[in-house]
């Protein structure tokens, strides 16, 4: 259930921002918007303020996100306050609002406000995008934190052995699923990364540890090889 909506969540962004790269682009090129010189400065100083903003909001309260949980770095606070991409919530009601005064009106003025709107609110996304999500990676290099520390790399390992745990743990209940029987489950382990190169000690270790939930006809199967034969 969590894969199928993280799933619907990713199709429903990429239809979003689809949507809204459509419109913002009609916008600024269609002659019927009016879309000038000047609102192309007004995006650039939103854009500067908005980002003026986030800095000021995230260090104003850094007294106190230094001082709670597992704390925070002055560093820590300049990426957060640089990485703060706009997207899909604006985009969303921008793109309801747009609409909504499309369907409501034929005043042109009203539509034409409407929008610019639209498009200092896509600019911004479309800025924030380009310029803060480039330079990001940039940034964090400078401020030392892409730096790997001995704790970092053990909590990475420990979080890297879990997940292939789960990815074994899966394979086995595959495995012994009479549904799968006639699954060549050597390819899927090839096209598999965490389960490329799995040992024969390590399959065996998660059969016994999964050996109760197993179907106890899968090894008298003739159409079914013991996984420990796939390694």
């Amino acid at each position: 259930m969590e894969s199928f909506w993280s799933l619907v969540e990713h199709l429903l962004n990429t239809l979003l921002f689809a949507l809204g790269g459509i419109e913002f682009g009609n916008i600024i090129a269609s002659e019927d918007r009016e879309w000038q010189g000047r609102d192309w400065g007004y995006l650039i100083v939103l854009y500067i303020c908005v980002n003026l903003i986030r800095f000021f909001l995230i260090f104003a309260f850094y007294p106190v996100i230094s001082r709670i949980g597992i704390g925070s770095r002055w560093e820590e606070a300049v990426f957060s306050s640089w990485a703060g991409l706009r997207g899909a919530v604006g985009i969303a009601l921008a793109l309801g609002l747009d609409t909504e005064v499309a369907n409501e009106t034929d005043d042109p003025a009203i539509i034409d406000l409407s929008g610019k709107m639209f498009g200092m609110v896509g600019g911004v996304a479309f800025l924030t995008l380009l310029i803060n999500g480039t330079l990001s990676g940039p940034l964090l290099t400078k401020l030392g934190l892409a730096d790997s520390t001995e704790s970092r790399k053990r909590i990475v390992k420990c979080a890297e052995d879990a997940r292939r745990r789960r990815a074994v743990d899966d394979l086995i209940h595959l495995m012994t699923d009479p549904r799968f029987f006639f699954v060549d489950f050597a390819l899927v382990m090839h096209h598999c990364p965490l389960l490329r190169n799995l040992t024969a000690k390590e399959l065996a270790h998660a059969v016994e540890e999964n050996r109760s939930h197993c179907h106890p006809s899968i090894y008298k199967s003739p159409n079914v090889s013991c996984p420990l034969t796939l390694i």
